[in-house]
């Protein structure tokens, strides 16, 4: 704990912060922003193939065959692509496609809800709940720790700081690095990624999102 203060305390008083640029959620390296058409053509240069007759993309992503789908605001903007697995599965299979998305996920991104399936757990009654869902957010590293360090120089001066670091109580160090922890959750949020079941007669597949939600449109999108 002590050490992880200190650490921070340095960053914060070491760099030079300013507007984060680079801070939009991606997808295969790719911003989510600009319109559709400009999307739709940087997709398709990572191996997609577009079909003029559905409006999707099809290809392969993290050695799973799926559909993709590029959604826009009212202003026309990109703010989230939507991929479904082409290939529908049955309840077992389902759930262990969701434990292995869920694992790699979760080592990839900050994870914010959501968790594995039980081994036993029949999916039938939850997916009417729509339980089955797991949402994390991307981090970038560099960029975010400025981000979140910016916020906590506006709220705590350089003394308050040092005296937080070498303070003797835990508790007090245990709530600044909680508050680092959930300014940066809220960052994380800003660019959601989340999948969930779908029920197709007894028949499953795994639907993923990537959200830019600076661009979200005002009636909040369809889910």
């Amino acid at each position: 704990m002590r050490r992880f203060l200190f650490t921070f305390v340095l960053l914060m008083t070491s760099f030079s912060f300013v507007a984060a640029q680079n801070n939009i959620t991606e997808f295969l390296g790719i911003q989510l922003d600009g319109t559709k058409s400009e999307m739709i053509k940087k997709i398709e240069e990572k191996g997609f193939k577009y079909d003029q007759e559905n409006g999707r993309l099809t290809g392969i992503y993290e050695k799973e065959e799926v559909q993709l789908e590029v959604e826009t605001n009212d202003s026309g903007k990109v703010w989230r692509i939507v991929l479904f697995d082409k290939n529908f599965r049955n309840e077992i299979d389902i759930r262990d496609r969701f434990n292995s998305l869920f694992k790699q996920f979760s080592k990839n991104y900050m994870h914010l809800s959501g968790s594995n399936i039980p081994k036993k757990e029949s999916i039938i009654e939850g997916i009417k709940t729509d339980k089955y869902r797991a949402d994390f957010g991307q981090v970038f590293k560099e960029v975010d720790a400025k981000q979140v360090a910016a916020i906590i120089m506006e709220r705590y001066s350089k003394d308050k700081l040092k005296e937080l670091v070498f303070t003797e109580k835990f508790s007090v160090a245990k709530q600044f690095v909680n508050e680092s922890v959930s300014i940066l959750s809220d960052l994380a949020k800003q660019r959601l990624i989340w999948f969930k079941i779908e029920d197709n007669s007894g028949q499953y597949r795994i639907v993923m999102f990537f959200q830019n939600e600076k661009n979200k449109p005002q009636n909040g999108g369809n889910l």
